[in-house]
Parts: C-alpha cells; structure tokens; sequence
C-alpha cells in the first residue's frame, strides 16, 4: 500500500464490487428496492407486479397433470374413434374438454416464463381461453342438435365446457389491470380444467357403449 491514500488493483476491485446494488429477495446486503416479484428460481419481474412466489412448482405439477390426462383422454378416444366420429355430439364434447386441458397446460406453461411481463401474460391466457371456448361453443350447439331421446340435461352439458375458460378470462383481466389475485383465478381454471375434461369424456364414452 502506497502512502498517498491511493487504492492498490486488489482494492479497487472489492470496492467496485461492493458498489453493485443487489437485486431485492436475493441474498446478501446492498442498496436495491423490491420493486416486483422474487420467487425460489431466482426470477424477477418487475413489470408483473405479482407476487408469484410458490406458483412454480403448482404450475410444474398441472403442466405434467393436464399432459398425462389429455394424453389419456386421446387415447381413449382412439378406442372407440369409430363410433365417436358417428355422433358429432360426442366428438365435439370429448374436443372441448380436450382444450379445455390444452388451456391448463398452455397457462401452466406461461406462468412458468422468466420475467414475462403482465401485459403478454394476461393477454396470452385471455386469447387461449378464448380458443378452447370456441371448442365449448361448437360442443354446446351439436349438444341442442341432438334430438335423441336419451340426450337429456343439455344445458348443463352445454355449460360444463364454458367453466373452465370463463375462469381463466376472469384470471387474465385481473392480470391484465395488475392484480395478484389473477394467478389464484388460473389455478382454479386448471383444476376445473382437469375435472370438467374427467366428466365429459367418463359421460361421453357411456354414451358410446350404451
């Protein structure tokens, strides 16, 4: 060390270092402000404003959820295809809970985005959720089509498709306008998501073999 006061290059390092301000919700000490959200993968997005901590590992879970089912829900279809492709009816409800499971798996994915902004994410599930209404849309007018007789109950067949959907557009606008509660809206989308799609296909395959 030179007598004048002046900093030697080891010196001048560390303090340059010490000068960085630490992003907020990380570890150690510095000067930055928590201005958005921090979870456990180290992700920060200050354009959402959203407190998404813990929302990975659900939207990890639906994602492999959602997939399985719809991998199962094809499957099963694949069966019974011919008979399924009689009754436009049927075809076009096992269509809507499938997209209704697609919905859940792109709003899982999405969620799962690093530093996606507020505006992209809301409006990404609000236009997803209204292609799979489109699906529910066209099941529900071949559900009042069908004349026969056992087909009963049909506003509630219609309107099962619509659940899930409706409540991630709810999701989405409250994205859209900053509020946290959004992300709650879309967990019990995908929920729905998955049940409705659990309904539909168990009711339309009894239809098949009956």
């Amino acid at each position: 060390m030179q007598d004048d006061g002046r900093l030697g290059p080891a010196a001048s390092v560390i303090v340059h270092i010490s000068a960085i301000p630490r992003v907020a919700g990380g570890t150690g000490t510095g000067t930055g402000t928590n201005t958005g959200a921090h979870d456990r993968c180290g992700r920060y997005d200050a354009g959402m404003g959203l407190y998404l901590d813990g929302w990975g590992d659900f939207n990890v879970a639906m994602m492999g959820a959602t997939a399985a089912l719809a991998g199962l829900l094809i499957v099963a279809a694949s069966v019974n295809i011919g008979e399924i492709i009689k009754s436009p009816s049927i075809a076009a409800r096992l269509a809507a809970g499938l997209a209704g499971l697609v919905l859940a798996i792109v709003a899982a994915a999405t969620g799962l985005v690093p530093g996606i902004p507020a505006l992209v994410y809301g409006l990404t599930i609000v236009l997803a959720a209204l292609a799979a209404a489109i699906f529910s849309a066209q099941a529900a007018r071949r559900i009042f089509e069908n004349d026969h007789p056992e087909n009963r109950l049909k506003p509630i067949k219609a309107l099962v498709g619509f659940i899930a959907p409706a409540l991630y557009v709810v999701g989405g606008a409250l994205v859209l306008v900053g509020h946290a509660g959004g992300v709650a809206w879309f967990a019990v989308g995908s929920i729905a998501a998955i049940v409705t799609a659990i309904l539909i296909s168990w009711i339309a395959l009894v239809e098949i073999l009956r």
